[in-house]
């Protein structure tokens, strides 16, 4: 891909705080994740298909997902909460960050656009960004 995904991101997503595993809640981390989106219209044959670049005027898309931003946070914090303060610095965070992407993808995105006869838009996240990452 040379073209850049939608960044999505909300005020939920900015600060997710969360106990790493094996620190008996004495240590919490926190992060602020990004999720970079591409958006397909299935009804028409690639490279036409691709509509991501109009995915910021796409208030429809956008409301559908905004009505989940409340469950993304949920599965970040899950997975987060299932990592050591080791796993969570430095080298893993790129395995983490696609830990996200996939579980997102598949309990939410791939169920919330899911192509049928009424619906042709797809939307999947294809990069988590974990812009900030605080380890106390």
């Amino acid at each position: 891909r040379v073209r850049l995904p939608y960044y999505y991101g909300n005020e939920d997503l900015k600060t997710i705080t969360a106990n790493p595993a094996g620190t008996n809640s004495e240590r919490f981390v926190v992060v602020g994740v990004q999720l970079g989106l591409l958006a397909y219209n299935r009804d028409e044959s690639p490279p036409d298909d691709d509509i991501t670049g109009g995915l910021a005027e796409n208030t429809t898309a956008l409301e559908k997902i905004g009505l989940y931003d409340r469950r993304i946070v949920s599965v970040i914090n899950r997975i987060i909460r299932l990592k050591t303060v080791d796993e969570l610095e430095g080298e893993f965070i790129h395995e983490i960050e696609d830990e996200i992407r996939d579980k997102l993808n598949k309990d939410i995105f791939e169920r919330l656009f899911r192509v049928d006869d009424e619906n042709k838009i797809e939307v999947i996240v294809a990069e988590v960004d974990i812009s900030n990452l605080i380890i106390q």
